[in-house]
């Protein structure tokens, strides 16, 4: 039998899109809420204890496989540390895992305001939920509740490397809308550095992953593959498991490295 865990989410995780794409095993259970705990913005969604305070959120069953996601995402253990924390669901109390900020994190963010995209998807998810909504409002500029119905910017990437789902750089796409595996033509290096190269030249096959991003996380991932520098973007076709060819940017090196070795599975994850 399956180990079955309860996770309770308060932020992004809300929605039930962006959950699907994280956790595709997760089931739902029904609105909870945390005592003892207030929510607190610090870029992302936070909880600090404070006696007396209340935070609202989600209680989803999922399987230990998904909690190795939800770790992934959230950048556990340095971004965020896991707790097992009493939530009341139906009138009930049980123990559920949940993720707080490390104290450097907290340091590090305190003060710095939702991102208005990451806030849409917060309060869209916790108005799907039906769930207390604490995220109707910027408290950066007051922004009218009713701005949650604007569309959001997104950008598709196509991720090869250390940005798909377990690897180190996965938490840059923790705000993903969506993200599916995906195929890509043309050949993939081992560039000897710790990452991977792609060229979209040859007849090969890479295993990639689609990924559905704000555009506001977009300059972080620049930042990352040193664009324009190291690294250029180019849009390309990526077709995805039921059979679809969706367009999205993918990183291509400018000049790979001379002990560069071609990766014939081109599937950097099981190289």
């Amino acid at each position: 039998m399956q180990q079955i865990l309860l996770y309770f989410a308060y932020g992004s995780n809300l929605h039930p899109r962006r959950m699907a794409s994280r956790c595709p095993a997760a089931k739902y259970l029904g609105p909870a809420r945390l005592p003892n705990y207030r929510l607190v913005e610090r870029h992302n969604a936070d909880i600090d204890y404070a006696v007396g305070s209340t935070v609202h959120g989600a209680l989803y069953a999922i399987t230990p496989e998904d909690l190795a996601r939800l770790d992934s995402f959230e950048g556990y253990p340095k971004a965020y540390r896991r707790l097992s924390l009493e939530v009341v669901f139906r009138q009930m109390a049980c123990f559920a895992i949940t993720y707080e900020m490390t104290g450097a994190t907290k340091k590090d963010r305190d003060g710095k305001p939702y991102p208005e995209e990451y806030r849409q998807i917060c309060s869209e998810g916790a108005r799907l939920r039906k769930i207390k909504n604490a995220f109707k409002q910027s408290s950066r500029r007051g922004t009218p509740e009713k701005q949650k119905e604007l569309p959001m910017k997104s950008v598709n990437l196509i991720v090869y490397g250390t940005l798909m789902r377990g690897e180190p750089n996965s938490h840059l796409c923790r705000n993903a809308m969506s993200i599916s595996p995906c195929e890509i033509q043309g050949t993939l290096y081992d560039t000897g550095w710790g990452f991977p190269a792609f060229v979209p030249e040859g007849k090969g096959i890479v295993k990639a992953e689609f990924v559905v991003l704000p555009e506001s996380d977009w300059p972080a991932i620049d930042r990352l593959e040193s664009y324009p520098m190291l690294y250029d973007r180019r849009k390309i076709g990526a077709r995805l498991p039921n059979g679809s060819v969706e367009i999205g940017w993918v990183y291509i090196m400018n000049n790979l490295p001379a002990g560069a070795r071609m990766m014939a599975s081109g599937d950097w994850k099981h190289s």
